[in-house]
């Protein structure tokens, strides 16, 4: 998955309602006007294995990989060099959030993956979520984004293992 423009959301792999297997992929260079630059899961569960999502932009959020009101599990996959730049967007890595008042943002799993050198307009530019359901093992690394790994989430939202 290389190379893709979207004309709305999910520039690279698109999950619409259902669930969603992804392993060995390269997700690079993919484009969205609005959320999800690499990866936009909007689905029941997304997992995604032995992958990379590197070098994607989007003007929404979730440079990397967006995640709204669905599950996510990334594992052992490196989110590296993503952009979230409009005037308005966040995680430049992965963002969790949901665009309906009634539902509550998804959860985000994180175990031996990468989140690093991404690039948000406003922080953090890491890992952005609108609520605590996101989950990162002892193995994950955050670390390089700009212009925060993680501060700057919404007040009382804490990103385990994630610094500055």
């Amino acid at each position: 998955m290389t190379d893709n423009t979207s004309g709305d959301l999910a520039g690279g792999i698109g999950n619409f309602g259902g669930t969603l297997y992804v392993q060995r992929a390269v997700v690079r260079h993919n484009t969205a006007p609005n959320d999800g630059g690499g990866i936009g899961n909007f689905g029941a569960l997304a997992v995604v294995d032995d992958s990379k999502v590197n070098e994607n932009t989007t003007q929404g959020l979730g440079g990397g990989v967006a995640n709204d009101t669905a599950d996510i599990v990334l594992r052992r996959t490196e989110i590296n060099k993503n952009r979230a730049i409009g005037p308005d967007s966040q995680g430049g890595g992965i963002a969790n959030f949901t665009t309906d008042a009634v539902d509550p943002p998804g959860i985000v799993s994180l175990t031996k993956s990468r989140v690093i050198e991404n690039f948000a307009t406003n922080p953090p530019g890491g890992v952005f979520s609108e609520n605590n359901e996101v989950a990162v093992d002892d193995d994950s690394v955050i670390i390089k984004n700009r212009p925060t790994n993680c501060k700057g989430n919404p007040p009382g939202v804490v990103i385990p293992n994630c610094f500055g």
